[in-house]
Formats: structure tokens, sequence, C-alpha cells
């Protein structure tokens, strides 16, 4: 006898496991009052779960629950310090991200975990020759991650923190895996007060790439999207309420030479 099972009535009833001729386990009630006994055939091995620990699969591998992302709200003007460091602490551990800018929610990383780099790749279903580009805080901190020339710099003050992504020549700091075969990087410098912020506590820029559907390569447009989309894939989700919408422009630099590669929310006709 393994137990006994106490109903509302007067009545116990007595619970055992025996083994059939197949090998099969089957639980057994009894009741003192009653002549026969009911038999619930079901798998060999279904007792030892509680004793093994995890659910395992047939391999004998244990089966992990489902992964789903934190959401974390924020103030997108005024955004709290104390959320912010918990949103670094995520980066530094190797953490993949999804926060806010002035144009979509984007996937991000440290930009020195070449492991958090790959698990994007593959997340995004990305070649490593489409290299994503990265946030910097500003003026000063891109030019410790890209050649700028005077032009490059007058250029980027007009225009920045704006919705652009300018491509540059890459400097040393850059991780090969973050360069084209050019050598060269996108960095943007979005109007959002939460990414800045972000940035700025780590020390160091941020990978950044839309956040969407790797199956249908629609943009996911809301935190709630990218949680029940993405939500396994990703550490924590940033909410910082409504973004535009709208992809940046890019601009190459490169040779103090203007070239609008992709229009997007930035004005080009200042090109």
């Amino acid at each position: 006898m393994l137990g006994t099972i106490r109903l509302f009535t007067r009545h116990t009833i007595f619970v055992f496991l025996e083994l059939d001729p197949t090998g099969d386990v089957c639980v057994c009630f009894a009741m003192p009052t009653l002549a026969s006994r009911l038999f619930f055939p079901v798998p060999a091995t279904a007792h030892l779960h509680e004793q093994r620990g995890p659910m395992q699969s047939r391999g004998g591998k244990p089966i992990q629950p489902e992964r789903k992302a934190m959401i974390l709200e924020i103030n997108p003007n005024h955004p709290e310090p104390r959320k912010i460091k918990k949103i670094v602490d995520v980066l530094r551990s190797g953490g993949i991200i999804v926060y806010p800018t002035d144009t979509f929610y984007g996937i991000g990383c440290d930009l020195f975990n070449k492991s958090a780099i790959e698990k994007i790749y593959k997340l995004k279903r990305r070649s490593p020759t489409q290299p994503f580009s990265f946030i910097c805080s500003d003026l000063k901190n891109i030019s410790e991650y890209a050649r700028v020339t005077n032009y490059a710099y007058k250029t980027m003050k007009r225009l920045l923190p704006g919705p652009y992504t300018f491509v540059l020549e890459g400097s040393r700091l850059v991780p090969k895996i973050m360069l084209t075969k050019r050598q060269t990087v996108g960095i943007r410098v979005p109007d959002h007060a939460v990414c800045l912020h972000i940035v700025g506590e780590l020390g160091h820029p941020v990978i950044s790439t839309s956040a969407t559907n790797p199956e249908t390569d629609e943009i996911l447009a809301t935190p709630h999207e990218v949680k029940s989309v993405l939500g396994h894939a990703i550490d924590l989700i940033v909410d910082g309420g409504a973004v535009s919408g709208q992809p940046s422009s890019v601009i190459s630099l490169i040779d103090d030479e203007p070239e609008v590669l992709r229009e997007g929310l930035g004005d080009v006709n200042v090109f």
C-alpha cells in the first residue's frame, strides 16, 4: 500500500500500484466495503517523474520550461535610474534586451559580447555578412568607434540625436563581427532618453536592430507583441510606450560624399 485518500464520506480509499503482465503500472483503488478494485493503467515510468526531478524526454534529457521575457515599464522621458541599472545588469551578464528608440523597438546586447551578438543573428535569421548597427551616446562616443572627418562631424552634429543611421569607417575598437567587408559600421544616436541612458550607464555601445517577426519580417510594434513572438529568446523587454514605427534614414558619409542608402523617418533632403 502506497497511501490512503480520505473522501468527504466515512470511507477510506486505499491506493496501490501494481504491475500487470505487460509491464504497465496499474493504479488500484480499493474500499473496504467494495468487493472489487478499479484498475487504471498508466505508463510504467509515470511514478518516477517526482523522483527524477524535472520531466525528461525519451532521450533522458530534462525538459526545460519555456522562457518568457519579463516586461519592465519605464518612463520614456525621464528613465528611472534604478531601472536603467537593472537593464544594464542584464546586458553585462550577456543578456539580450528589447528597448524603445525614436524609430522602432530594437533588439540589442553589449557590443563586446560576441556570444550574445551571434544569438541575435540567429534570432533575426540574418547573415553575419550584414552586420547590425549600434547605438552611441553622443558625438564624442562615435569618434571612439569610427573615423570622423570634419565634414562628418558637422553633419552629424546638426542632425543628432535623431532618426538617422550613419555609415562610417570603423575604428579598431569595433569587434570584427560588427564590421562589413569594407570595414564600415552603422552608428545611431537616437532621440530617445531610454536608449541613451542605457548606453551611458553601460559605458559603451549597444547593438541595434529592429524587433521583427522572423517568420514574416513584420515589425513588432509593442512590447506585448514582442513578448508573444520573441519572448522565448529575449531576457528583458523595456516598455517605453509608443514609438514612431518608422525606420531610420541610412546615410553613408564615407569619403565625405553623402549617399542616401535608405529613406526613412529622418529628412534626406538636407543631403
